[in-house]
């Protein structure tokens, strides 16, 4: 089985590295032959010679009217890996390219439940940047629990991770950790005015956006979009600028 997982790292399937290896341990045999010491049925063997062939890793000869089948050397199976490792190279440039339009598209995933929500609190965890923050801190506990916050604050600290925060003061919770002050990497401030009808907390960290929802819908999202994040992030600063700091 070793020999089979080696040649399955070349690019073999598990009945082409059969095929290939009863080749090799045989010499040159019929179809049916091979068929019968590879193990590999008959009537599919075509389909896994094939593709055998056109990668060099089996010669088809000829003995007068019989056509036989001849596994290439072991030391051709270099020559195999260097044309591979060649191609790759030659194909690289033109992968990365499309690899750098698909990052410009915007990308949306999708979270229910707790444990899915609870991605996106990881995910922040991961910005380069600062996080700037509208919501209110009442629904976001009751969203994801008052023991997993304070843990998540203490993660986001250990990190050296700030916040910028805007809250609805009547949603406030009296937790000295979950106030503003350079101790605890947050400057926050409050909505000019009260909004009982504001549900949702919203983060905005490097090129993304995450939205959470409130415990009764129980949802998130993480957009990332470079346009939006720079746009949601200007009018953050507007409202942070009418902001009340007490």
């Amino acid at each position: 089985m070793e020999q089979i997982d080696l040649l399955q790292q070349l690019g073999l399937n598990e009945k082409e590295a059969k095929v290939y290896l009863a080749a090799l341990e045989f010499g040159p045999t019929t179809i049916i032959d091979l068929a019968s010491k590879s193990g590999v049925k008959r009537t599919t063997i075509h389909e896994f010679i094939e593709p055998l062939i056109h990668q060099g890793f089996i010669i088809a000869t000829f003995s007068g009217k019989r056509k036989l089948y001849n596994a290439a050397p072991p030391e051709s199976l270099e020559l195999i890996l260097q044309k591979q490792t060649q191609a790759i190279k030659q194909l690289l440039p033109d992968l990365k390219f499309l690899a750098s339009k698909s990052l410009q598209k915007p990308k949306i995933r999708y979270y229910e439940g707790i444990e899915g929500i609870k991605h996106i609190y990881e995910d922040l965890l991961t910005t380069k940047d600062q996080i700037y923050y509208f919501g209110t801190i009442k629904d976001e506990v009751n969203l994801v629990g008052k023991k997993f916050l304070g843990d998540w604050i203490k993660k986001r600290k250990e990190k050296g991770i700030k916040v910028n925060a805007i809250r609805i003061r009547g949603k406030e919770l009296p937790i000295k950790e979950w106030q503003g002050g350079e101790e605890f990497l947050r400057d926050l401030r409050y909505f000019p005015t009260e909004e009982k009808d504001f549900f949702v907390n919203i983060d905005i960290y490097d090129n993304k956006i995450s939205i959470l929802s409130s415990a009764k819908e129980s949802y998130g999202l993480i957009i990332e979009s470079q346009e939006l994040a720079t746009s949601l992030k200007f009018i953050w600063r507007v409202v942070w600028n009418v902001s009340k700091t007490k």
